[in-house]
């Protein structure tokens, strides 16, 4: 996240911290709300597809720091309509990879599964790294980033 963004993530934070469950606080965790979608805005973020990963962030933010059933994730959310909103584009690229995939021969899918086995014993990161992603199928930011695997078998 930016820099200035995340500033005003923590002044955000530190409002509605100080806000009570009550039909007052929640008032005013709206206000709050609407107040750091505009931020957004104004940092040029105008677009909804734009501001996804930053109403996760934020919301993201709320739990750790507040709890996962703190009331102001109720108004730092986007409506039903604008997450299908959002959504629908990678919904469409999901179907469309889905409609258009190639099948491979078993004869080349031995073969990719055999040097990405060989690639775990290699010693350069990157090589594992790729193995993991072919046998896993995982991206390749899973795979350096939030994934832990562990021995099943030998």
């Amino acid at each position: 996240m930016r820099k200035g963004l995340q500033k005003l993530v923590n002044q955000y934070i530190s409002a509605i911290s100080a806000l009570e469950d009550t039909p007052k606080g929640r008032a005013e965790a709206q206000v709050w709300a609407d107040w750091m979608k505009g931020q957004w805005a104004n940092h040029g973020l105008k677009a909804l597809k734009q501001q996804r990963n930053l109403m996760t962030d934020v919301r993201n933010a709320i739990k750790h720091q507040l709890g996962a059933d703190h009331f102001a994730l109720d108004s730092m959310n986007f409506t039903v309509d604008e997450w299908i909103l959002i959504n629908q584009p990678i919904d469409d690229q999901v179907a469309n990879r889905n409609e258009h995939q190639t099948l491979l021969a078993p004869k080349a899918v031995n073969a990719l599964v055999t040097r990405a086995v060989k690639l775990l014993a290699a010693r350069e990161w990157a090589d594992i790294a790729a193995g993991l992603a072919v046998l896993t199928g995982r991206r390749s930011a899973e795979i350096l980033a939030t994934a832990q695997f562990e021995y099943k078998t030998p």
